[in-house]
């Protein structure tokens, strides 16, 4: 099609949407000086784009009337729950890296589009936004981030707002045997790695499926099993990251060299903060996932040290030694 019926195609369907008394053939030949024939053929091209949107107005008259339902051009850049999603994790986003003013933007922005709405569309659209929110909880950690595909992200968001069982075909990491797994999806975490935590067919409780290593996700029309009283955020914030283990007390101490950097940043959103007489900073929080806090506290390297518990202790000293080891003295 010429840029010039394009451009008419578009005219005419401003005309329609902005008439009460609709748009007959005539007038059409008349706005766009064209023939019957191609009269009608622009009046198909807006039946067929918009189907039962279209409506033939009543009148006395014996002349054909056309006109498009009211707010119908406004849905062609409709905002969906997918983007103002994104729009409203990525304002989450900035805060977690201190660029507040950043967040600000991005947030008002949002609010602009939400206004923008027509109220039917907005009320429409919320509980599929709020069943993403729920089911994509952040996990803002260090280091690179992988990828996920399309062809996975997009049914299983499908899965979160519909509540809906899904089969995957997982390679499991380290080697394990690939294959099809039935589960019932309950949300995702991004961090270092990102995971899909869902319930097995057969069990009880929620384990991790990393979105790297799923190949095909098929849709069931079957309700999926949620654990009473599962909450994401909650599930996630046992963990200083991604694996779930029982949780210990830590407490970590860094030196009054790196106090203030520490202290501009999160380790958990449970955190307490202490400064020592020396100018030294405690910070306390509950977590499993120990092992990666072993590799963040690498990065604080040799500002921080480990109070509590025992265990992690021994663990980072291990992994040091084992580093040296590796690596030589130096």
């Amino acid at each position: 099609m010429a840029y010039g019926q394009i451009d008419n195609i578009f005219q005419l369907l401003l005309m329609m949407q902005g008439t009460r008394l609709g748009v007959s053939l005539q007038d059409i030949q008349k706005e766009f000086r064209v023939s019957r024939r191609t009269a009608e053929r622009m009046r198909d091209v807006v039946v067929r784009v918009f189907g039962n949107r279209v409506e033939v107005v009543s009148s006395d008259e014996p002349v054909k009337r056309w006109r498009i339902a009211p707010g119908t051009l406004s849905e062609l850049v409709a905002v969906s729950p997918e983007e103002l999603l994104e729009m409203e994790a990525a304002e989450q986003a900035l805060r977690r890296e201190g660029l507040e003013v950043r967040a600000v933007i991005l947030g008002r922005l949002a609010i602009k589009l939400r206004a923008s709405l027509q109220p039917r569309e907005l009320a429409r659209m919320e509980p599929d936004l709020a069943a993403l929110i729920e089911a994509e909880g952040l996990a803002a950690r260090p280091g690179p981030r992988p990828a996920v595909t399309p062809e996975v992200l997009a049914p299983l968001r499908h899965a979160f707002k519909a509540m809906e069982r899904v089969r995957l075909y997982y390679s499991p990491r380290g080697g394990g045997k690939a294959g099809w797994r039935t589960v019932s999806p309950l949300g995702l975490l991004y961090g270092v790695r990102h995971y899909l935590v869902a319930v097995p067919d057969g069990r009880t409780q929620p384990r991790l499926y990393s979105l790297p290593n799923i190949g095909r996700v098929e849709r069931l029309a079957e309700t999926a099993h949620r654990p009473p009283g599962f909450d994401l955020r909650r599930y996630a914030a046992q963990s200083f990251g991604i694996f779930q283990e029982q949780p210990a007390d830590i407490v970590l101490r860094f030196d009054p060299a790196r106090a203030a950097d520490a202290a501009a940043h999160r380790f958990h959103d449970d955190e307490a903060k202490e400064n020592g007489p020396d100018g030294a900073l405690l910070v306390r929080f509950r977590a499993g996932g120990l092992k990666e806090l072993c590799w963040h506290l690498f990065t604080w390297e040799p500002y921080v040290e480990i109070i509590e518990p025992a265990s992690l202790r021994r663990d980072y000293a291990r992994m040091l030694s084992d580093a040296s080891a590796r690596h030589g003295a130096v």
